[in-house]
């Protein structure tokens, strides 16, 4: 059940990345809403797996995952809690933004290397 003031689950006590308490969380999908359609994905999940593989994160660790991965990478390769939290350059920004205040918001983005 969603908590209507917060819009993500109550038993979620923050960002699941860098565990900080703010106002509101996205969702994440653990394999891109833009490769449901894609039939090598469609053959390796079922539809009910693909909407509800999610982890709640704030928009600054939604915005660096994004920025960090391709969507295929994360497809493939990032598509747990587990696999996101174990890439180093995951839990440094992770444990960096944790030490900041719920209403704080990196000012510089993210690039992928090479694009």
């Amino acid at each position: 059940m969603l908590d209507s003031e917060r819009n993500y689950p109550r038993d979620i006590d923050g960002c699941q990345l860098c565990r900080r308490d703010v106002p509101s969380l996205t969702r994440h999908h653990l394999i891109p809403k833009t490769l449901h359609g894609k039939k090598n994905i469609r053959r390796q999940y079922d539809r009910d797996y693909l909407n509800k593989a999610i982890v709640w994160v704030c928009r600054p660790c939604h915005s660096f995952i994004h920025g960090l991965k391709s969507e295929s990478e994360l497809a493939t390769y990032y598509n747990s809690l587990e696999s996101l939290r174990a890439l180093p350059e995951v839990q440094e920004f992770a444990q960096w933004l944790g030490s900041k205040p719920a209403g704080f918001s990196p000012k510089k983005k993210l690039r992928k290397k090479g694009g």
